[in-house]
This record gives C-alpha cells, structure tokens and sequence, in this order.
C-alpha cells in the first residue's frame, strides 16, 4: 500500500522509492503464499476493468466524459 500511495501521490519525487515498496510488497505476498487465485466471471471482470480505466482517466485529466 506505501508504494502505491507513494506512486499515486508523490510520482515525481519518489518514483524509484514507490516502485521498490510495489515490488518488495508483491515479494513478500508471493513469499507469504497468500496469493489465493479464484476464477471471475466475465462480467466481473468487465466492471473491473471499466473502473481501472475510470480511475487512469481521472488521474490524468482530472475528469471522465460520458
């Protein structure tokens, strides 16, 4: 969570810091053996995916047209 808040809040200070708390988090995830995989529906993975750009458009422009 420290590197995605670092990487959305402070990209242009602490890029190199937020990328190592990302990929020592998703290391000691996999290390833990914590990742527990489920298969999704396709419509939950829709509605995922059309909120991940929703939120990538509202990062950049600060705003969504309909």
């Amino acid at each position: 969570m420290a590197g995605a808040f670092t990487l959305v809040f402070f990209m242009r200070q602490a890029t190199n810091l937020a990328w190592i708390f990302l990929w020592i988090g998703i290391l000691l995830v996999f290390l833990s053996s914590g990742v527990i995989l489920k298969p999704t529906s396709l419509w939950n993975f829709i509605i995922a995916f059309a909120a991940l750009a929703s939120a990538y458009k509202l990062l950049n422009q600060g705003r969504i047209n309909f």
